[in-house]
């Protein structure tokens, strides 16, 4: 989408940040390909699974919203795999990584420029673009914690970590239409790009400290697990390249 706007302040990354509680039920069963090898003290996971990853990208001139970019991707498919090893009774070390790779993309984007928007709400816009052709470039995450267990015992688990995680997830928006108002909000010029033509690529860098608290609860083969989490970004990162106007904002 064109801005014309040279003075803007991207604004795509909360300082702060909370985990939701997620609680799940599973069964355990001899020889399960995802279950976790424990050797000793030292614990090795590995799973696969699929995730939604959504990114909304705020640009401000002058204190006001002018632009808003919706980032998806659906389906990802997500490989996750964990090493952890107790250094002292109760306490361990554990490491996290994981990545995402395909999905189904999508992006709207939508500009709101004087005088030709009606609202700053989504049907309020002066200039929209839509590109079904998005795809997610990449996306990692690592992290590093310190854990204390509290409870263990008849089957339940209770405890609590510190530590630090860096992610990074990047999109490229190809193709698309396009609508302008010229004007006013009733003249508008709609347009579209050639397909796989690069248009814009956005990109998030989230270095973070966190807290979490893990419990579960067995049940015979049913294991009852939940947590949560909170934490502060550190000098998080956004980067926008508009390829067809060669303007990097940041």
């Amino acid at each position: 989408m064109l801005v014309p706007f040279r003075e803007l302040v991207m604004n795509a990354l909360p300082y702060v940040f909370a985990g939701v509680s997620i609680l799940c039920a599973t069964t355990t069963h001899a020889g399960d390909f995802y279950g976790p090898v424990t050797e000793g003290p030292v614990t090795m996971t590995f799973d696969a699974g699929l995730a939604n990853l959504y990114a909304e990208e705020n640009v401000f001139s002058n204190g006001r919203e002018v632009s808003r970019l919706d980032w998806e991707s659906k389906g990802v498919t997500l490989l996750r795999g964990s090493l952890s090893v107790e250094v002292l009774p109760d306490w361990s070390i554990r490491a996290e990584g994981k990545t995402g790779m395909n999905g189904d993309g999508h992006m709207t984007d939508y500009d709101w420029i004087a005088p030709n928007y009606t609202s700053q709400s989504d049907n309020g816009w002066s200039h929209r673009s839509i590109h079904q052709d998005t795809r997610l470039d990449h996306y990692y995450s690592g992290s590093v914690e310190v854990n204390r267990t509290f409870v263990n015992d008849n089957g339940r688990l209770l405890s609590a970590g510190i530590g630090g995680r860096y992610s990074e997830v990047q999109w490229t928006a190809y193709g698309g239409s396009y609508i302008y108002s010229v004007f006013n909000p009733r003249m508008t010029s709609a347009a579209t790009s050639a397909d796989g033509e690069r248009g814009i690529t956005y990109r998030q860098k989230m270095p973070a400290f966190y807290a979490n608290l893990r419990g579960t609860q067995t049940y015979g083969a049913w294991t009852l697990s939940g947590g949560a989490e909170g934490g502060v970004l550190v000098r998080a990162k956004a980067l926008d390249d508009h390829w067809m106007r060669n303007l990097r904002f940041t």
